[in-house]
C-alpha cells in the first residue's frame, strides 16, 4: 500500500501545485508594454500617475483633444491588455481624438506599467473612480463632462461605473463586458491548447477558490446582473454574435433586466467576436459608439 499511497500523494501534490500556479497566472497575466506613444499618431499628450485604492500606482496618458468643449472620455482596456493595445485601445483613442474629445487611458492594476495584480473588477472599480477624480483635479478645463468606453474587463468596470453613485460621468459604453466572471474564465480556458485545456478544466474548482481568496470576494460578487437594477447613467452595450468569452444570451439577459427597471440602456449587436467590432467596422463603430458619446456629452441627448 505504501507505493500506492506515495503515488496518490504525488498526484495530489501535483494537482494542487498546478492549481496554485494557474491561480497566480490568472492574477498576474503577462504585461503588455511597448515603446510607442500617442505622439506617433500626431496627438498631444502627457503622462499621469494616480494612486489606486490600496496604494498601487496607476500610470496612464492624457491625450488632449481639439474640441475645446471640456469633454473627456476615459478608455478602459481588458484583461491581459494595456494602453499599448493596438487591437482596440489605440484605434478607439484615435477615433475619439479625431472627434475632438480629450481621451484618458491608463494601465489597470496588474497590467502594463501599473502596480499590483488584477482583481478582475473588484478593486478596479475603486481605481477608476480615483482616476476620474484625479483627472478633474489635474485637467479641470478638459474634464467638465466625462464619458467612459470600456472593453472586456474594462467594459465590466464601465458597467459598474454606470451604476455607481460616486462616478462623475455622463455616459458609458461597455464593449463585450463580462457578465459572469466564471463563465468568461471558462471561455479563456477554452482558448487554451490541449493538454493544458484539460488540466485547467480539471483543476478549475480549486483555481477559482484560490483566486477568490486572493482577491477577497466570492465569484458571485463578480456577476454583473446585480447592477442591472442600479444603472444611473446612459449605457450602450456592444455585443458580438461570435463572442467566445461572453455569450450573447448573457448580454441580452442583462439588457432585458435593465430595461425592465427603466434604465437608459441601449444594445448594439454586431456580427463580430470578442472586442472585435471596432476592428471589423471602424466607420460603423464611430457612428454608433462615437455618436452615443457625442450625444450625451455634447448635446445631453
Amino acid at each position: 500500500m505504501a507505493p500506492l499511497a506515495a503515488s496518490a500523494a504525488a498526484l495530489l501534490g501535483g494537482y494542487l501545485g498546478f492549481s496554485a500556479l494557474a491561480a497566480h497566472r490568472f492574477l498576474h497575466p503577462p504585461r503588455l508594454v511597448c515603446d510607442w506613444h500617442p505622439g506617433v499618431l500626431g496627438l498631444r499628450y502627457e503622462e499621469f500617475s494616480v494612486e489606486g485604492v490600496d496604494g498601487v500606482e496607476l500610470r496612464g496618458w492624457m491625450i488632449h483633444g481639439d474640441g475645446g468643449g471640456g469633454e473627456t472620455v476615459l478608455v478602459l482596456h481588458g484583461y491581459t491588455r494595456s494602453r499599448w493595445d493596438d487591437k482596440y485601445v489605440c484605434p478607439s483613442v484615435y477615433m475619439l481624438a479625431r472627434m475632438g474629445f480629450s481621451v484618458a487611458v491608463y494601465d489597470q492594476r496588474g497590467h502594463g506599467l501599473s502596480g499590483g495584480y488584477t482583481t478582475l473588477g473588484h478593486r478596479e472599480l475603486g481605481d477608476a473612480l480615483r482616476v476620474l477624480r484625479e483627472l478633474r483635479r489635474l485637467f479641470p478645463e478638459e474634464t467638465g463632462r466625462l464619458g467612459v468606453l470600456g472593453f472586456s474587463l474594462g467594459g465590466a468596470v464601465a458597467v459598474m461605473l454606470a451604476a455607481s453613485e460616486e462616478a462623475p460621468v455622463e455616459a458609458v459604453v461597455a464593449d463585450s463586458p463580462y457578465m459572469d466572471i466564471i463563465e468568461s474564465a471558462h471561455g479563456w480556458i477554452g482558448r487554451s491548447p490541449q493538454p493544458l485545456r484539460g488540466l485547467l478544466r480539471a483543476s478549475f474548482p480549486v483555481i477559482a477558490w484560490l483566486v477568490s481568496r486572493r482577491i477577497g470576494v466570492p465569484p458571485e460578487e463578480l456577476r454583473l446582473y446585480r447592477y442591472a437594477s442600479a444603472l444611473r447613467r446612459p449605457l450602450l452595450i456592444v455585443a458580438g454574435e461570435r463572442d467566445d468569452l461572453v455569450p450573447l444570451e448573457s448580454i441580452k439577459r442583462f439588457y432585458e433586466e435593465a430595461r425592465a427597471r427603466g434604465a437608459r440602456v441601449e444594445l448594439w449587436v454586431t456580427g463580430s467576436g470578442h472586442v472585435e467590432s471596432l476592428r471589423d467596422d471602424p466607420q460603423g463603430y464611430a457612428r454608433r459608439v462615437g455618436g452615443f458619446l457625442e450625444g450625451w456629452l455634447r448635446r445631453g441627448a
